[in-house]
């Protein structure tokens, strides 16, 4: 198979992929599902430069939010390129999906799962919160269909 066929990842290798067995107690197959957004935090010195590499250099469709945040169509995900003045050096942020946020937050709770609140508001009603996994990676935990922002 050439390279291109095997894509990006496909460079590193022939190597064969198998899912990983689920080890001890934990939530429920299914309770949660990867989400489409993700959040780059960038600190002001890199926001104007990280937006002109996704728009001009790679020529990735870009669409400006009603609140101003400019949203890159990363293939079937959303890259948010949040200009934020609180962090020194960029930081990626995740979306987990949970059909239920208290059911979630249950099973988070039983886990020992680091709550984080305080480190961004959402808005009024949002059936959602904020946890960090053990990496310090900042997850929005969610009901689907719940983006905070509408295009304009």
């Amino acid at each position: 198979m050439s390279a291109a066929r095997r894509g990006l990842f496909g460079l590193f290798g022939g190597r064969k992929s198998k899912r990983m067995p689920r080890e001890g107690e934990g939530a429920e197959p299914g309770l949660f599902a990867g989400g489409r957004n993700m959040a780059l935090k960038l600190p002001p010195h890199q926001y104007e430069e990280t937006l002109r590499f996704y728009r001009d250099t790679l020529g990735l469709p870009v669409t400006v939010m009603a609140d101003g945040v400019p949203v890159v169509e990363f293939g079937p995900m959303r890259l948010w390129l949040d200009r934020s003045e609180s962090v020194s050096r960029s930081e990626l942020w995740l979306e987990v999906v949970a059909e239920n946020a208290a059911d979630a937050e249950e099973a988070l709770a039983a886990a020992d799962v680091v709550r984080c609140d305080t480190i961004e508001p959402l808005p009024s009603g949002f059936r959602g919160f904020w946890v960090m996994s053990p990496a310090n990676v900042v997850h929005l935990v969610a009901e689907p269909g719940q983006d905070s922002s509408e295009e304009d």
